[in-house]
């Protein structure tokens, strides 16, 4: 049986941050930040980043479950320090992308704790925060811009 490999998330301390040649992060990150008010428009981003990372984990040529999840976690990490982000939104995010990926695998014998979830709602609840000042009030509605403030107020750094 191959172990746990999100059963701690000291698996994610080794990686290495790092882009995945030929998978573009960065302007899916871009788009995420400059584009998402809400909790709908996060979910839809993160799925097309998802889907980007599960059609690299399937042609890789590394087998090792943990390893997957590293290079995964760096390179998200790696994707949000280019376009000049910063948070613990980025952990959150990174950490639920590369559980998400290897559980979608469904390779035999994995088990993977059920905390991705909660790794997204972190990180949505977080960038919403970081983003309109606002936690998201879990309707769809959590975002917009803060009063008296304009978009501008919230570009990347």
């Amino acid at each position: 049986m191959v172990p746990d490999a999100g059963s701690d998330d000291a698996v994610f301390a080794s990686a290495v941050i790092a882009p995945i040649v030929g998978v573009d992060l960065g302007m899916e990150m871009q788009r995420l930040y400059l584009e998402v008010e809400k909790r709908d428009a996060f979910n839809k981003k993160v799925s097309i980043m998802r889907a980007k990372l599960q059609r690299w984990a399937s042609k890789t040529g590394i087998v090792d479950v943990e390893e997957k999840a590293r290079v995964i976690y760096g390179a998200v990490i790696d994707a949000a320090q280019v376009e000049g982000m910063s948070g613990e939104w980025i952990n959150f995010l990174a950490k639920h992308l590369a559980k998400q990926v290897i559980v979608s695998i469904r390779s035999q014998g994995i088990e993977w704790p059920i905390n991705r979830h909660e790794d997204l709602h972190n990180a949505l609840e977080l960038f919403l925060v970081g983003k309109t000042g606002e936690m998201g009030s879990g309707d769809g509605s959590g975002g917009g811009v803060k009063a008296g403030g304009s978009r501008n107020d919230y570009k990347v750094k």
